[in-house]
């Protein structure tokens, strides 16, 4: 997902993949008894102006279909700026969830190199890293407290080279670090740098206590 289209929100990119689909033919099922809407899901929130390349859609179909006739047909569907590379089927009973995602970020400038590896130094030996983390506007009431949290461990590799900074964080549901916040460890205000960051990868990992959707 590139251009323009990393500034549509969540529940936006939901719609075009459920129009896609549709135009498509794809049988999708659907839930909801008097206002039905169809078993798409995006498991990994992408923040509303990052950039990706590693977007996975989970669909839930009403009947089986070739893997490869889906992707032929959904393909063409699909806006310019959201690539489909391919589709993947998920076996019965088993059930994937995110694990990590990694970020990459251009930094050219050589004062801001030099004040992001020292921003990386601090937090690399840390035993903990602090952060107060203000409540999402679309939380419940009583879920809008801002509370206090530790970065460090949510946090894997980091680094600064050649190509930029590449991050490596946590993505599991109930132990996930915002891009923003790292960003604002690092000292790159979010206002100015997440609409020039880019999702690369994904890491999934089984979870074997629930069933597959």
């Amino acid at each position: 997902m590139t251009g323009d289209l990393r500034f549509l929100s969540h529940r936006d990119m939901v719609r075009h993949l459920s129009r896609a689909a549709a135009r498509a033919g794809w049988p999708v099922r659907y839930a909801g008894r008097f206002n039905p809407h169809p078993r798409i899901s995006l498991p990994v929130p992408r923040p509303v102006g990052v950039a990706s390349t590693a977007e996975w859609a989970v669909v839930e179909l009403d009947a089986a279909a070739d893997a490869d006739g889906l992707f032929a047909s959904l393909a063409p569907q699909c806006p310019a700026g959201l690539r489909v590379d391919r589709v993947e089927p998920v076996p019965p009973g088993r059930r994937l969830v995110p694990a990590r995602c990694r970020y990459r970020l251009a930094v050219a400038d050589a004062a801001t190199r030099r004040r992001v590896a020292g921003r990386i130094t601090a937090l690399r030996s840390a035993a903990t890293f602090p952060i107060r983390r203000a409540p999402r506007p679309t939380k419940p009431a009583a879920a809008t407290v801002e509370r206090t949290i530790d970065l460090r461990p949510l946090v894997g590799e980091i680094a600064l080279g050649a190509d930029g900074l590449e991050l490596d964080l946590a993505a599991a549901p109930g132990a996930a670090a915002r891009p923003a916040d790292v960003l604002h460890a690092l000292d790159l205000p979010p206002a100015a740098y997440l609409h020039r960051l880019r999702r690369t990868q994904t890491v999934w990992m089984e979870d074997p206590g629930k069933e597959s959707m």
